[in-house]
């Protein structure tokens, strides 16, 4: 068992290279990572700085988060980073390219095809992560050493359903998931599912054949549909702002439902069967129109001025009508 202090990450001189050693990707890193404790307030005990040229302690830091917008440096002067002792918490920040995701990456004893460890120690634990076999490796990750990408929809494989990627996972990590108490991986599965909003899906087409058929993703974030999408092949999944129209045909979508198409459906259909950056465009700028306008209201004032017909511009409380500035917006963007 660890306590409070123990160091459960010791990363010494990490150099990683171009296959052959051409270039150096990651140099002379260096840094700890120790078991924290839990902290309800107050002051935590010490935070790190590790660089490659040595190591320095701040003492009573209050704000546990500040330490990890220190600076980081890759390259001859190291690696510069706060570790805060609040259980196991570590902050690296820095550019693109800067070597963030191969650091991580070698606490997993791994790197990308066409780099190199030249030289250094990786220690989770007592483990050397550099030197350990695929059989260590296999035990370690998942167990003592996990990896969640910055972007997990990009991480899964398009070809393969969602579910035969997260079987695969709970399978390999059969072990761990049995010492966790995770359960039945099958039952596991059906709960990550429920847990990111797919887990009904499957049962409704399973319950409704050829009944339901498809879906309206009104969340706003793309990749919750794309997610949808490469989940469930064939099943159609509708945007619920025409913004994400262009993207989602692209991902094989079946297209939008929207409030704006009351107002401006035409130039929606039509980017819908161009497919194009500029009928995007032209359906966006309309959208933003109404967005920067109380919305509800802003399209029952378009409909009256299409119409004719006041009545369409009655809202009931809490919304209210809008003022006469905001009319003169949406009959200038409407045209004569």
């Amino acid at each position: 068992m660890t306590t409070p202090g123990d160091v459960r990450v010791d990363v010494q001189g990490l150099r990683i290279v171009l296959a052959g050693g051409s270039a150096d990707v990651v140099d002379g890193v260096s840094f700890q990572v120790r078991s924290g404790r839990r902290v309800s307030g107050g002051r935590i005990g010490s935070t790190v700085v590790a660089t490659g040229m040595g190591m320095a302690s701040l003492q009573g830091r209050k704000d546990p988060v500040a330490p990890c917008r220190l600076p980081i440096d890759f390259g001859r002067a190291g690696t510069r980073f706060g570790v805060p002792e609040i259980r196991e918490l570590l902050g690296l920040v820095g550019e693109s390219g800067s070597g963030k995701t191969t650091v991580a990456l070698a606490l997993l004893g791994y790197v990308r095809r066409g780099l190199e460890v030249a030289a250094g120690r990786v220690l989770v634990g007592d483990n050397d992560m550099v030197k350990a076999s695929e059989q260590q490796l296999q035990r370690l990750r998942g167990a003592e050493v996990v990896y969640i990408p910055q972007d997990p929809a990009s991480a899964l494989n398009p070809t393969l359903r969602i579910g035969t990627q997260l079987k695969e996972v709970l399978q390999a990590h059969r072990q761990v998931a049995a010492a966790k108490g995770l359960g039945d991986p099958k039952a596991r599965l059906q709960q990550t599912l429920e847990e990111v909003g797919l887990g009904k899906i499957p049962r409704l087409l399973k319950a409704y054949p050829r009944v339901v058929v498809g879906i309206k993703d009104s969340s706003g974030d793309f990749e919750n549909t794309r997610a949808m999408l490469r989940a469930f092949p064939g099943f159609e999944v509708f945007v619920g702002t025409e913004k994400l129209l262009l993207a989602s045909l692209r991902e094989g979508g079946a297209g939008c439902i929207t409030a704006t198409a009351n107002v401006n459906a035409p130039a929606i259909a039509r980017a819908f069967r161009e497919r194009s950056e500029e009928r995007q465009r032209e359906i966006d700028s309309v959208r933003a129109l109404f967005e920067s306008l109380p919305l509800i209201a802003a399209l029952k004032e378009a409909l009256a001025l299409r119409t004719g017909d006041a009545s369409w511009r009655a809202v009931r409380p809490p919304l209210v009508e809008l003022s006469p500035e905001q009319r003169e917006k949406v009959k200038a963007a409407a045209g004569p």
